[in-house]
């Protein structure tokens, strides 16, 4: 296969309305014209595509640029070329299959595969454009250039292998190459066409050659790179070894079965290129190279690293990851890339103690410019003294000549270095100054797509330039940089903490006006300043749409006129100025009205404030069609995807696969987003897909181990998958993170979990300190009470659980479980009512229906019972016990044909419920069908010949039929199993007696 054909770039993420890429197999009508188009350079048609151009070709395929006329969205599809064969068809269909088995940010998406007439496959594909990672790596100056953004891509590259990995999948053909690094940052692992599946057979057999060699078109397949310009050197060439020499693990270059393992090294070859510059094996052959792998001869590119000058740890890592032994190295792409967020977490650690050791230098520098002034004053006083002093002799002079003279040559000499030295510092700071630039550059263009964790990286960079020369002019520009970003992380950071429950519920308005009012503050914005003033400093910000969404934002909570004039200077439009205007007077229907027809081409921000804010006239589903149309307008905004999620309902099963895709495709337009983690984790663990809300927390927790967040989720999905000793070690370790942690709702959860550990008593003190936190709080109050009637502290329990009901009388649950104390309290007529009202506000709860009908049963209320069962029934038709209370009910009212209907339908839900099947033959006796009632019994005595009721049961029906003997041997048989059954020993006495009378008598014999 070519080095990658699987070419793409996408305006956005898949988008949720993107159809099932199994479903689109197109075909050519005519397959003597495909095989002709196949043949020559024009590109082929494809049916629901309009194919715009070829971008790139290999020895065996090419990829065409495409739009999908579906869903209007550019496409890449990959082609076979003739010369493929039957193999290379093979080979091109398990590539497909293997990558659209690997959903995951930075591996290209397939949305197709399909045949032409002729039977050729093709491939459709997600649209990347960039360059090559071996293109940006040629590039660079030095190794030490960009190096936070390069470790920052190869850490994506370790994230998508760890994925694969984990499904099973080893990508063997790891290389610079074959990783696509997108205009924004996006990262993709291409050709997987040697990839190999657990279990699974090898990818056909394909060997590449060291990358020295030209590139061809013949029977060897050429790195097509079909993203950019620049091409790969590396190629392939015809031998034995699966993969690329200069890359792979020795174990892979002798031959031998594979494992993750041999990725990692392949990673750590990567990693050794972004810090030394070169590949970790080189020669002139490729005989040469496959050589050296194969006998893991690693001392140059070890000593490489030894003398790169690159950071200690990703020396260390890459180290590592090259051991000649795979056991030596990590398990897989997952623990690599843990490796390389630590270190990048160190990073930013670092960053931020430079930024305070670069303020104490700058008091220290003060310091000591005053000390050297009073310094040269001391000196020229006495200087001055040393003028009146007498002259000296005439040898004096001579000696002074001489002296003079070696100076002069001396300072010739000083001179002729200091130019050379100055040239070389010339160099030296021009090359800073572009650096430096470059890293600034970078920095302003995260900033200005709100990416807070990107800029943090060039920042480190700019940090370690700005004290070397030339980086004394870029002062205003590293100034603005910091105090942006310095904004955009305070921002957020409440934009996190609007994402996080408070007192059982997400902050109200007023918290997050606080919060808004003092991050702006801090960057000199305050609304009630002058207006002019202001709106200076919000246009003159890098993060200049992001302060407006946030004041958007306010308007809608506040609705104050300083805000309204702040927004007009700021922003003028007359547009956004008539929807501001009916934001600030709270006038929902003029506001329906002016958005009713759309808002058009307002910026993407604009409209997120405006669907984002809770404000009279916007529904949800209004709010979500002006979402969903600046999506389609402009694809690409991870803003629009998180509002549109936050279009549906939180913590309900309602919407929840909706709101997972929306933040699914956030998250792999920003994968390094805690908070966009943290969303699709709810989102996935309230419609119940723990597993996947599981992954989603570990993901965020990857980016910030310490996120409270992120480690609630994950013990909330542990403990719904019934591990509660996994989910209280989750909130043990939030409690470290965290010690005074303020939220109640982690507590209670925390509660939860303990409860669910079988840990009562730590449950209830944890329960008690949310509500110390918020005594307001109805869920803490019904899950002590729960936990208080698991201990049989009823008094308490009932006590808690009234203050459940009185915190929010609408909760369901909180009736319920009073209705249940109060039962085991034997207060037949509070239960009664707590029930009622549960199933007043929740019809669908069978188990209170069915305890309702139990209590009424007891009151021999029997019509409000039968009813009580019905309703659960409603509700959980598959619950045989159920059908079974209902018969007995039915039969006690004397319509023993309804019982025996309710008692078939539990033993057909539930073939072994014998007491239903007593009950049956009961019931059939009662509606006079001994038959049926003998076939009931035999069936209960098939199933338990030991059941001495049963027994006695078929002995009545068969003495119903008139078979008196079986009827005796049945009475027996129950009263051999149990002597002490009262009624059978009635009915044996009974029959005997009855049988007695109706024996024939013998005939008299009259005497003559």
């Amino acid at each position: 296969m070519p080095d990658d054909l699987s070419a793409t770039r996408v305006s956005g993420p898949n988008s949720p309305h993107a159809p099932d890429s199994s479903a689109t197999v197109a075909r050519f009508t005519d397959p003597l014209a495909a095989r002709r188009q196949m043949l020559g350079e024009e590109v082929p048609a494809v049916p629901g595509y309009e194919v715009a151009r070829e971008l790139a070709r290999g020895g065996m395929g090419r990829v065409l640029a495409a739009r999908e006329l579906t869903l209007n969205r550019p496409v890449a599809i990959k082609v076979l070329l003739p010369r493929a064969g039957r193999d290379g068809a093979r080979r091109f269909v398990i590539e497909a299959e293997i990558t659209a088995q690997l959903p995951h940010p930075n591996i290209p998406p397939v949305y197709a595969l399909g045949r032409f007439g002729d039977g050729t496959p093709f491939l459709v594909m997600k649209l990347i454009e960039g360059r090559t990672l071996t293109a940006l790596l040629r590039d660079r100056a030095s190794p030490a250039d960009e190096l936070n953004r390069f470790v920052q891509i190869f850490e994506h590259v370790c994230l998508a292998v760890g994925f694969a990995h984990a499904r099973g999948v080893v990508h063997r053909d790891l290389k610079p190459a074959n990783i696509m690094v997108g205009e924004f940052g996006e990262v993709q692992v291409m050709d997987w066409g040697l990839a190999k599946t657990a279990g699974g057979p090898d990818a056909p057999t394909r060997a590449q050659g060291t990358g020295d060699e030209p590139k061809t078109l013949g029977d060897r397949t050429g790195s097509s790179d079909a993203f950019s310009s620049d091409h790969s050197t590396e190629v392939t060439a015809a031998g034995q070894v699966l993969g690329t020499p200069s890359y792979m693990a020795p174990e892979q270059a002798r031959g031998e079965p594979v494992d993750p393992r041999a990725d990692v090294f392949s990673l750590g070859a990567v990693l050794c290129e972004v810090l030394t510059g070169s590949r970790p094996f080189a020669g002139r052959h490729s005989t040469e190279v496959i050589g050296a792998t194969a006998a893991g001869i690693l001392d140059e590119p070890l000593a490489a690293l030894g003398a790169s000058g690159a950071p200690a740890d990703l020396v260390e890592l890459a180290r590592r990851c090259l051991a000649p032994w795979a056991a030596d190295r990590p398990a897989d792409g997952k623990a690599v890339a843990d490796a390389v967020a630590r270190y990048r977490a160190g990073v930013e650690t670092r960053l931020r103690a430079a930024e305070s050791e670069r303020a104490a230098a700058e008091v220290k520098a003060t310091e000591q410019r005053k000390r050297r002034r009073v310094q040269l004053a001391l000196l020229a006083a006495v200087a001055l003294m040393l003028l009146g002093a007498a002259g000296t002799g005439w040898w004096l002079d001579h000696k002074a000549a001489e002296r003079r003279i070696e100076a002069e040559r001396a300072e010739r000499e000083r001179a002729a270095a200091d130019l050379r030295q100055s040239e070389k510092d010339a160099r030296a700071a021009a090359d800073n100054r572009r650096a430096l630039a470059a890293d600034l550059d970078r920095c302003e263009a995260a900033l200005r797509n709100d990416d807070a964790a990107t800029a943090a990286l060039a920042l480190a960079d700019v940090t370690r330039r700005e004290g070397q020369p030339g980086g004394e002019e870029f002062g205003a520009r590293i100034a603005r940089c910091r105090t942006d970003h310095a904004l955009l992380t305070r921002l957020d950071e409440v934009e996190t903490f609007a994402w996080t429950p408070v007192n059982g519920q997400l902050p109200l308005a007023a918290d997050l006006q606080t919060r808004w009012a003092t991050a702006l503050a801090q960057a000199g914005i305050v609304p009630n300043a002058p207006p002019a003033e202001a709106a200076r400093r919000v246009n003159d910000s890098l993060i200049r749409d992001r302060v407006l969404l946030t004041l958007d934002l306010w308007l809608g909570a506040a609705g104050t006129a300083d805000l309204a004039a702040l927004l007009h200077e700021a922003d003028p439009d007359p547009t956004r100025d008539a929807v501001r205007a009916a934001v600030q007077a709270r006038d929902g229907a003029g506001l329906a009205r002016l958005t009713a027809a759309g808002l058009g081409d307002q910026p993407a921000r604009f409209v997120i404030a405006l669907a984002a804010a809770v404000r009279p006239g916007l529904s949800p589903a209004r709010r979500r069609a002006l979402l969903a149309a600046e999506w389609d307008r402009a694809p690409g905004s991870v803003r629009v995807l998180m509002e549109l999620g936050g279009t549906y309902p939180m913590n309900s099963k309602e919407g929840a696969a909706e709101r997972a895709r929306w933040f699914q495709a956030a998250v792999a337009l920003r994968p390094q987003s805690v908070l966009a983690w943290n969303k699709l984790g709810i989102a996935l663990r309230d419609g119940e897909q723990y597993d996947e809300a599981l992954a989603a927390a570990r993901e965020a927790l990857r980016l910030d181990p310490r996120d409270l967040n992120a480690l609630n989720i994950k013990a909330i999905a542990l403990r719904a998958k019934g591990d509660g000793p996994g989910a209280v070690r989750v909130y043990e370790e939030l409690m470290r993170a965290d010690p005074d942690c303020p939220y109640p709702e982690f507590h209670n959860n925390y509660g939860s979990a303990l409860a669910t550990a079988g840990d009562l008593r730590g449950a209830i003190v944890k329960f008690r300190q949310a509500l110390e936190m918020n005594p307001k709080f109805a869920a803490a109050h019904a899950n002590l009470g729960n936990a208080l009637l698991r201990t049989r502290e009823l008094d308490a329990a009932v006590q808690s659980l009234r203050a459940a009901v009185e915190c929010d009388p609408r909760s369901a649950v909180a009736h319920a479980e009073l209705g249940r104390a109060l039962q085991l309290k034997r207060d037949t007529t509070g239960a009664i009512r707590a029930y009622r009202e549960s199933l007043k506000l929740n019809p669908a709860n069978p188990g209170a229906a069915s305890a309702l009908g139990h209590l009424l049963w007891d009151r021999e209320d029997l019509d409000g019972a039968i009813g009580a069962f019905r309703d659960a029934l409603r509700y959980a038709p598959a619950e045989p016990g159920l059908h079974n209370n209902l018969g007995m009910l039915l039969r006690q009212t004397g319509d023993p044909r309804g019982a025996a209907s309710a008692y078939k339908e539990a033993i057909r839900l539930d073939p072994k419920h014998l007491r239903a099947r007593y009950n049956l033959g009961v019931a059939l006796r009662a509606a006079k069908d001994p038959a049926g009632a003998v076939k009931a019994y035999r069936e209960l005595l098939a199933l338990d010949p030991n059941h001495s009721a049963g027994h006695n049961g078929l002995g009545n029906a068969l003495r119903d039929l008139g078979d008196l003997d079986g009827a005796i041997a049945e009475f027996r048989a129950a009263l051999s199993i149990n002597p002490s059954n009262g009624p059978a020993q009635q009915n044996l006495t009974d029959t005997l007696k009855q049988k007695d009378r109706t024996a024939p008598r013998p005939r008299e014999v009259k005497r003559s």
